[in-house]
């Protein structure tokens, strides 16, 4: 896998370290509060003004939508170019105003040039977002003392192309939750089809998976049979050594990371995800959700495996006729079959999400 798709990592972030309390860090705060004039809120309100003002958000995504493909039909004279509806005679009071403040702007970055088409693209299916609002999983009261917010994607492999990973989710969790809260987290079909609906904060569970942080693997039972694994395949790579505790015990707080780095997780068997830190900061006082999910981009269904045309509808196990387990079948592919009379062999239906 390309790490490049990641960018180049972070130093390692000792979490205790990065939360520790210091004598001066409310000090410093209060004096930085207390000397600046406007802040991150002031511009987020006028940013919601503008989007919830009909005349003045459709305004300016005409405006971008135009400059987009400005500078695409420059770079690009073959490309065939686009009918555009031509601009009103006379606009509305208020969009000429808006447009008069953005053509005074002295911020530089507000204007695209020739120089910024090489960082445009189309848009991706990961860029769009299933959620309407943060899907909080656990709330209440934070342990006491201070923690840290930890933001991190989940990436999967693309079908076409195992070299490829996709973004597929983004999440944020307290320091003081352990592996196992993160693991639970994770969205993925073949966790859910193999696991009990349980709670969060319900206590230890199964566990069904193994991540591997900084040449440390950890997931109980799980990851010395991994680790035995991988030490037998390769003596070349530098190897991997079993975690001091277990998933459930394992807090994030206790552990030192790095931004940009991809985690390699797997359960299942053979499914396997990748767990990217996008960033860490200090929580509030205020702060009272333990973990949330910020982004879920919209579900690319799996084909079966066996015709390769139709969504996928069970998810088979242990079935020697198949060349994967589990390997995901449409439901004629499974009826043509026929059952196993292997006792071993578990047809599972693929539940159906609610992502909302």
């Amino acid at each position: 896998m390309d790490y490049s798709l990641f960018g180049p990592p972070s130093e390692l972030i000792n979490i205790a370290a990065f939360i520790a309390p210091t004598g001066t860090r409310s000090e410093v705060l209060h004096e930085q509060d207390s000397s600046v004039d406007c802040s991150v809120f002031d511009i987020r309100e006028e940013l919601n003004v503008l989007w919830n003002t009909p005349a003045l958000s459709a305004h300016i995504t005409k405006k971008f939508e135009h400059t987009i493909s400005t500078l695409h039909s420059a770079s690009n004279p073959t490309k065939k170019k686009r009918p555009r509806l031509p601009d009103p005679d006379n606009y509305p009071e208020e969009v000429t105003t808006l447009q008069g403040k953005l053509d005074v702007s002295s911020l530089l970055s507000a204007r695209l040039g020739a120089t910024a088409v090489p960082f445009l693209r189309n848009p991706k299916n990961t860029d769009y977002n299933t959620l309407l609002h943060p899907k909080i999983w656990s709330d209440g009261e934070v342990s006491p003392g201070h923690h840290a917010i930890i933001t991190f994607s989940v990436y999967n492999r693309v079908p076409w192309d195992t070299s490829l990973v996709a973004r597929i989710s983004q999440h944020e969790i307290l320091s003081f939750r352990t592996l196992s809260d993160l693991y639970r987290l994770l969205p993925c079909p073949y966790k859910d089809s193999l696991q009990t609906d349980k709670p969060l904060n319900t206590g230890p569970s199964p566990s069904q998976f193994v991540i591997c942080v900084e040449g440390v693997a950890y997931g109980d039972s799980y990851d010395k049979k991994l680790v035995d694994h991988l030490g037998n395949m390769s003596k070349s790579k530098k190897p991997l050594r079993k975690g001091t505790f277990g998933v459930d015990e394992t807090q994030l707080a206790s552990l030192s990371l790095r931004i940009g780095q991809p985690y390699w997780l797997v359960h299942q068997g053979n499914c396997e995800h990748f767990i990217v830190l996008d960033q860490i900061s200090i929580a509030s006082e205020e702060r009272t959700a333990h973990m949330q999910t910020l982004h879920i981009s919209p579900t690319l269904l799996d084909l079966c495996r066996a015709c390769t045309k139709v969504p996928a509808a069970w998810t088979i196990l242990n079935d020697i006729r198949l060349g994967e387990s589990p390997c995901p079948l449409c439901g004629p592919c499974w009826r043509n079959m026929g059952t196993s009379e292997d006792p071993t062999v578990v047809p599972i239906p693929l539940p159906s999400y609610d992502i909302t």
